[in-house]
């Protein structure tokens, strides 16, 4: 069963103490230690109530994980903003049938979409906005899943 777990400033210590140790990390040790950092940076900013983090797991097994907040893009208009996404080595780039038969980033990118949606119908939200970390992501969050380039900064976003 796919299951979505909330984690808020009042379970920031569960995220450190128990997701944490049970993510996989990539096999490279340059890589290994970039996504264990960022991982570790959720932690911090789950206590100050700057992000919330979602695990997608399936049958208690962590597939991976989005990090949530609002901001505005450099042109002033306010958008959901997915501070992380971050797979677990074993599903990295797998089709999964169990997620509709998408891979696990697409999935949760459509779930982020589905929360962005639901907020704007709530407050004034325009994007789903994202800065990617390096040049490969960059040209798959544009491709294959249509994020567009906010002229001259390193913003990607989707217009809801």
């Amino acid at each position: 069963m796919i299951e979505f777990k909330k984690y808020t400033k009042g379970s920031a210590s569960t995220f450190k103490s128990e997701i944490i140790k049970k993510l996989e990390f990539s096999s490279l040790p340059k890589q290994k230690n970039r996504e264990e950092d960022f991982v570790k940076s959720l932690s911090t900013l789950l206590k100050k109530s700057q992000t919330i983090v979602y695990i997608l797991k399936y049958h208690d097994n962590i597939i991976g994980l989005i990090a949530l907040s609002t901001n505005s893009m450099g042109n002033g208009y306010p958008c959901l903003q997915i501070d992380y996404i971050f797979i677990n080595a074993s599903y990295l780039a797998q089709i999964l049938p169990y997620l509709d038969n998408e891979k696990p980033s697409r999935y949760l990118i459509e779930f982020a979409t589905n929360i962005a949606l639901d907020i704007k119908k709530l407050a004034g939200l325009k994007y789903l906005a994202l800065k990617p970390d390096n040049d490969k992501l960059h040209h798959f969050y544009t491709k294959d899943l249509g994020f567009h380039s906010l002229k001259k900064t390193e913003w990607l976003f989707v217009k809801l």
